[in-house]
């Protein structure tokens, strides 16, 4: 899952395409966060880890890129997309969030479907 993380598919798609199910995904997240009823583990503060790391790698991924294409005749605007849409609350419009759970990974690994 975090191969495909890191290649920068969203997180709850990465966890389908592995066979787990964007739920289970998000209360793994939760749990490695201490944000579920239910006992949090060494396994889900590993897995948010390397999930994280991914998540982190994939973005690097992206501003290396974007960065390259600044100094080639490349177009840059595939990796500014990618990163505005990947990424909106880094590098998306600066626009103010309501939520209290816009903090946590979890809440911004799944955002809010409209």
């Amino acid at each position: 899952m975090c191969e495909l993380v890191e290649a920068g598919l969203p997180i709850p798609v990465a966890g389908e395409a592995v066979g787990v199910s964007r739920a289970t995904v998000r209360e793994w997240l939760r749990r490695s966060e201490d944000r579920d009823d239910r006992p949090n583990g060494d396994a889900y503060a590993t897995f948010a880890t390397r999930v994280r790391a991914a998540n982190a790698r994939a973005m690097a991924n992206a501003v290396r890129d974007l960065l390259a294409t600044a100094n080639s005749r490349s177009d840059w605007r595939t990796h500014a997309w990618f990163l505005e849409r990947s990424w909106p609350h880094i590098y998306g419009n600066r626009v103010p969030e309501a939520q209290d759970d816009r903090d946590h990974f979890a809440a911004r690994a799944f955002p809010p479907h409209d």
